[in-house]
């Protein structure tokens, strides 16, 4: 799931993560996990993470696409104007990491 405004990007996506790093399915324990990258259009029109943009969260992958697209424009309304001015978004990105579905719905 990805959410563009203007120069910048916010994805939600699947790479493998779980609780404790990479997800096991064999421990009932894990919950599969989405990461969030937070990026930019550059000069020659290529998006490129910001610095401090990507975090995994407490996101399950199996969250519904409408609680998604709503957890998206939560990363977006909180990163949009920071990054856009090359502000750094650091201590916003490691807060977003807390996201989790209750949180929207």
């Amino acid at each position: 799931m990805e959410l563009i405004e203007g120069t910048v990007k916010v994805t939600l996506e699947d790479i493998g993560e779980g609780l404790c790093g990479e997800y096991n399915p064999d421990d009932p324990y894990d919950i599969s996990l989405l990461r969030m990258d937070i990026e930019t259009l550059d000069e020659e029109g290529y998006w490129t993470i910001v610095d401090d943009g990507s975090y995994c969260t407490l996101i399950p992958t199996e969250t519904s696409a409408p609680v998604l697209e709503k957890l998206c424009r939560v990363i977006m309304d909180r990163v949009k104007d920071r990054v856009e001015e090359g502000l750094s978004i650091k201590k916003i990105g490691e807060e977003l990491s807390w996201l989790c579905p209750e949180d929207v719905v």
